[in-house]
């Protein structure tokens, strides 16, 4: 940490000057501060946009990240209008007796719901949240890692938003969002992981030492070559694991026993957020291709806030037309079986 919302970004361990130049141009990253906002007669989107006195909006509640800003403010501005005077979804009017909690966004995936969810309940007095009623959206209901997680935690219950609806919310309690997706509070980040060890009886001291491979089935971004990038790994004693039908607590007994963890760019590396200190990361991740591509540094970040030892790989895509979030990859072998020499040396 440099100062109060300053922190310091490490190179990755195997930063090759000067192909890495352009990516990893920037030491550090600024985390504006988070408040726990308490509001009255605000209005909650269906989707975690929250505007209060139900017209003026909560900036952050919104991501500020290149063209996502624009596209909120003018979706939750709709969406406002819509319901205070459209005829068809009319705001619910919740109780006043209760203070109700949001923590949901405009995204929602695995990743988003830790660390744009999961981790704002950082903010309050995780242990002692038997006050507030969560509202969610009811589409989470059946998504099983929102349930599985969210049962470690007591609330004074959960309001489900139905499809579409937004609400009028007399006494809203808002933990702000980071609102830059690269960028970590790592005093939430560092408290989550020491909760969910706590809750699920990880042993912090083990010394198991293991190397996991964790690719990807039935989603967009596999490894075209995987059976050659599966050879590699288990010649040097990798563990090969596909997180599908893997339930959380699976997910991080197993992550928290690995000294280094290869993934290509995607869901499953959220889980590095249960790696122990000193651990070793590789990302495998496309090389950006076209004028509208970019690479997504979260996981790099991410490392950095944990204090973990970042790797990383760039791979071509199967299909260079597409952008960094969906194309196929094909990861270079020798490259990779470099990579794995450097991280156990």
């Amino acid at each position: 940490m440099l100062s109060d919302n300053k922190y310091k970004l490490s190179l990755p361990c195997n930063y090759n000057y000067p192909e890495d130049a352009a990516l990893f141009k920037k030491s550090f990253f600024k985390l504006p501060k988070q408040k726990v906002l308490t509001l009255r007669n605000a209005l909650l989107t269906h989707n975690g946009l929250v505007f209060k006195e139900n017209i003026l909006p909560v900036w952050k509640s919104f991501y500020f990240h290149n063209s996502h800003f624009g596209n909120q403010l003018y979706r939750g501005f709709l969406e406002n209008l819509v319901s205070r005077y459209g005829r068809n979804t009319p705001p619910v009017k919740l109780s006043k007796k209760f203070d109700y909690l949001s923590i949901h966004t405009p995204w929602f995936n695995y990743y988003h719901w830790i660390e744009d969810s999961l981790t704002r309940l950082f903010l309050l007095d995780y242990n002692n949240l038997e006050d507030y009623v969560l509202i969610l959206p009811e589409e989470y209901k059946t998504v099983s890692f929102v349930e599985e997680t969210l049962k470690n935690f007591r609330f004074k219950g959960i309001e489900w938003l139905s499809t579409g609806q937004h609400a009028l919310i007399p006494n809203l309690i808002f933990p702000e969002q980071r609102v830059f997706c690269p960028n970590y509070n790592p005093s939430t980040v560092l408290n989550l992981q020491s909760f969910f060890f706590e809750k699920y009886m990880v042993d912090i001291n083990s010394k198991k030492g293991k190397r996991i491979y964790i690719g990807r089935k039935n989603a967009r971004r596999i490894i075209q070559n995987e059976n050659e990038v599966i050879s590699v790994l288990k010649s040097f004693d990798f563990e090969i694991h596909y997180f599908e039908n893997s339930s959380f607590k699976e997910q991080i007994k197993l992550i928290s026993d690995a000294i280094i963890l290869v993934s290509p760019h995607g869901a499953a590396l959220t889980n590095i957020n249960f790696m122990k200190k000193g651990s070793k990361v590789l990302e495998l991740h496309k090389r950006v291709t076209n004028k509208n591509d970019h690479h997504s540094k979260v996981y790099y970040h991410l490392a950095n806030t944990l204090n973990l030892k970042y790797y990383h790989q760039l791979c071509e895509p199967v299909n260079p037309e597409m952008d960094f979030f969906e194309s196929d990859l094909i990861v270079d072998i020798k490259k990779l079986n470099d990579n794995i020499l450097h991280m156990i040396s």
